[in-house]
C-alpha cells in the first residue's frame, strides 16, 4: 500500500479537487489519503484567530470562508443528491462550532477550563482547514466513483499526540492502536481520507503540528502501515537543481537521498517539510514528490538508496532573511567554552542558530541567525558576556542585517576534493562577497553567508559553474 499526500495547492478549486481525486482512483494499489485545508485557508484562520484576540469583528471574514466551502460543494456536486447535502452539513456544523471557538478567544475563557494556555483554543480553530478539505475530498471520491462505500473520513482523534499545542508529535504506538482496524478495510478497496496537520492528545484536545505539518501526519501514517511509497503531490514536478525563478534551465532532479533531503530543507528549500523525512528514514520508505498538475511526470524519487554524483553537487538552495551576530575581543583567547556559551545562550533565548563560523586565532565567533530574532540573540549574547563585557575584555556584540545563505548540496561531495574551491571561485566570479563560510564534516554541504540583493547573480554563477557543463552519462 502507498500514502498520497495532496497539499492545498492540489485542492484549491473544484477542477483541482476532482484531479486529485482521479489521480487517487487512478492509483491501482491500497492507499491512504492525507489532504491540506485549501490554498490560502491556514492563512485565513490565522486571521480570524488575530481578529478575534484583538477583540475585532470577525463575523464577515469567517461568512466569507464559509461561503467558499459552501460555493466549492455547489461546484462539486451538480447533481442534487445526498453527497452535497451531507457534505454541506457537515461544513455548516463545523463553522458553527468554529464561531464558538473564536468567541472563547475573544472573551478569553477557553470552554474547557482556564488554565488552558492560548495555543489550545487557537488549535482548535486551525484545525478546521484541513478537517473541511478532508470530508469533501472523501465525498468526492464517492461521488466520482458512484459507491457510497469507497472512501471514509478518518477523523483526527484517531490521529493521537502529545499535548505541545501547535507543535505537537504524533505518538506513532497510540495512533497505530487507534488505527488497527484500517488494514481490513484497505484490502475492501476502502480509500481512507485523513485530515493532515491535526491530531487529538489523550484527553481529546485538538493539537497542530505546526506549519506543513501534513507532510508529517502522510510520514506518520506511512511508517504505520510499513507502506512501500510516500507520495508527496504538490505544484512543481520534483526537486530542482536550484530555483527555476532564478535560472529557468534549472533540471528536476531523478532521485535525491534522505540526507541530501534534510540538508536542503533546512537551508532554504520547501518542497518538503523536515519532520516528513524523519519516520521515512527510520522505515526506509521511499519518497516520490510529485505533480498534480502532470501525474504522469516521474517526478523526484528520495530514499536510501539514490545514487551520488561522484564528486559533483546535486542542489544549489538559499534562504534569506538572515543576520549576523558577531561576538568579538582579546579575552576569548585561550578561553573555552565560548562556542558552549554562545549555543546555551541562544538556546535559551529561543534562537535557532543557522550557522556558526570561528576565526582561527580565536578572537570572534560569529553565528547566523534570522533576522527576525537578531535583537533576541544580540541581547542574549550581552546577558551572557555582561562580565566580559563590563571588563572590555571583549570589545562589542553587534548584528548585520539583510543577509542569504547560499549551500551546495550533494552526497558525491564527500571526499571530493576542489568543491569548496570551485564554489568560492564562482562566487568571485560574479563579484560576490564572501561574508562567512562552514562546512558540515558530512561533506555534503557547504554553505556560504553572502548579502541577500547578491543572492541570484551568485545562483547563477554557481549553477553556471556546477551544471552548465556537465556532460550526462549514457
Amino acid at each position: 500500500m502507498i500514502v498520497m499526500k495532496f497539499g492545498g495547492t492540489s485542492l484549491k478549486n473544484a477542477e483541482m479537487f476532482r484531479q486529485s481525486a482521479r489521480i487517487v482512483l487512478d492509483e491501482p494499489r491500497e492507499k491512504i489519503v492525507v489532504v491540506s485545508a485549501m490554498a490560502g485557508v491556514t492563512d485565513q484562520l490565522v486571521a480570524l484567530i488575530e481578529k478575534a484576540k484583538n477583540g475585532e469583528d470577525y463575523s464577515s471574514a469567517m461568512a466569507q470562508l464559509e461561503k467558499l466551502h459552501i460555493d466549492l460543494i455547489g461546484d462539486l456536486f451538480v447533481k442534487n443528491d445526498g453527497e452535497l447535502w451531507e457534505a454541506r452539513a457537515s461544513v455548516e456544523s463545523i463553522f458553527a462550532g468554529m464561531k464558538g471557538k473564536l468567541g472563547d478567544i475573544e472573551n478569553s475563557q477557553p470552554a474547557y477550563s482556564s488554565l488552558r494556555p492560548f495555543p489550545f483554543l487557537s488549535d482548535s480553530v486551525l484545525a478546521r482547514g484541513e478537517e473541511l478539505s478532508s470530508i469533501i475530498f472523501s465525498a468526492v471520491l464517492r461521488d466520482l466513483k458512484n459507491d457510497f462505500e469507497k472512501s471514509i473520513f478518518i477523523s483526527s482523534a484517531q490521529i493521537k499526540t502529545d499535548e505541545n499545542f501547535g507543535e505537537a508529535e504524533i505518538d506513532l504506538v497510540a495512533t497505530k492502536h487507534q488505527l488497527a482496524d484500517l488494514s481490513g478495510r484497505l484490502s475492501q478497496g476502502v480509500i481512507p481520507v485523513v485530515p493532515g496537520f491535526i491530531g487529538t492528545t489523550v484527553h481529546g484536545d485538538v493539537t497542530t503540528l505546526g506549519r506543513n505539518g501534513s507532510d508529517y501526519t502522510a510520514a506518520a501514517l506511512a511508517s504505520i502501515f510499513g507502506a512501500a511509497e510516500l507520495q508527496i503531490w504538490k505544484d512543481v514536478d520534483g526537486v530542482m537543481q536550484t530555483d527555476p525563478k532564478i535560472v529557468p534551465k534549472a533540471k528536476v532532479l531523478a532521485e535525491i537521498s534522505y540526507e541530501e533531503a534534510m540538508e536542503m530543507t533546512y537551508f532554504g528549500a520547501k518542497i518538503l517539510h523536515p519532520k516528513s523525512v524523519l519516520p521515512a528514514i527510520e522505515n526506509k520508505i521511499p519518497i516520490r514528490i510529485k505533480n498534480t498538475y502532470r501525474p504522469k511526470a516521474i517526478g523526484t524519487l528520495i530514499s536510501s538508496e539514490a545514487k551520488s554524483a561522484d564528486g559533483l553537487v546535486k542542489i544549489i538552495t538559499t534562504i534569506s532573511g538572515l543576520a549576523l551576530i558577531n561576538v568579538v575581543g582579546r579575552g576569548m583567547l585561550g578561553v573555552s567554552g565560548i562556542a558552549a556559551r554562545v549555543f546555551g545562550a541562544t538556546a535559551k533565548a529561543g534562537v535557532n542558530v543557522m550557522m556558526i563560523s570561528q576565526a582561527s586565532s580565536e578572537h570572534s565567533i560569529c553565528f547566523v541567525v534570522r533576522q527576525t530574532d537578531a535583537e533576541k540573540a544580540v541581547q542574549a549574547m550581552n546577558q551572557e558576556f555582561e562580565m566580559e563585557l563590563q571588563r572590555h575584555l571583549l570589545e562589542k556584540v553587534d548584528a548585520s542585517g539583510c543577509l542569504a545563505i547560499i549551500a551546495i548540496v550533494g552526497d558525491g561531495m564527500k571526499g571530493f576534493p576542489g568543491t569548496a574551491a570551485k564554489f568560492t571561485s564562482a562566487l568571485a566570479k560574479a563579484k560576490v562577497n564572501i561574508i562567512a563560510m562552514a562546512q558540515g564534516s558530512s561533506e555534503r554541504n557547504i554553505s556560504i553567508l553572502i548579502s541577500s540583493d547578491e543572492t541570484a547573480k551568485a545562483v547563477k554563477s554557481v549553477y553556471q559553474t556546477f551544471f552548465s557543463k556537465r556532460k550526462e552519462k549514457k
